[in-house]
């Protein structure tokens, strides 16, 4: 059985991975009154049930590197609102953050969802 990671040694390949990325996508998000670089998946909609039927919810998932987020801002937080433009020919989308996942303190992941949707 191999030895377990060194978990310095695992974010270090996920950040090279995610500049590398980066440095393909034309994706970014504005939040706190700057705009980031960010990896995306494809935008997509699902159906929810809500009162009164079914509706469309909007929902895209972010990647961004804590250290791209200035000092003194804080990160983006669960409820925090987020204009999306996946390449410079797009409209901006507004989406509200309804999760995120911390990986090790070095990359964000951002699940956004639709901002008029429900919460």
């Amino acid at each position: 059985m191999a030895a377990p990671a060194n978990p310095g040694d695992v974010v270090a390949l996920m950040l090279d991975g995610l500049d590398v990325s980066n440095g393909n996508s034309t994706a970014q998000f504005t939040w706190a009154g700057s705009t980031y670089t960010c990896t995306a998946g494809p935008e997509f909609d699902e159906q929810q049930l809500d009162e009164g039927g079914f509706k469309t919810v909007s929902k895209v998932v972010l990647a961004v590197k804590v250290g791209d987020l200035p000092d003194g801002v804080g990160i983006p937080k669960k409820g925090h609102t987020i204009e999306y433009l996946p390449h410079p020919d797009a409209d901006p989308r507004t989406y509200r953050i309804k999760q995120i996942t911390d990986f090790y303190g070095s990359i964000l992941q951002l699940e956004c969802h639709d901002a008029n949707a429900s919460a």
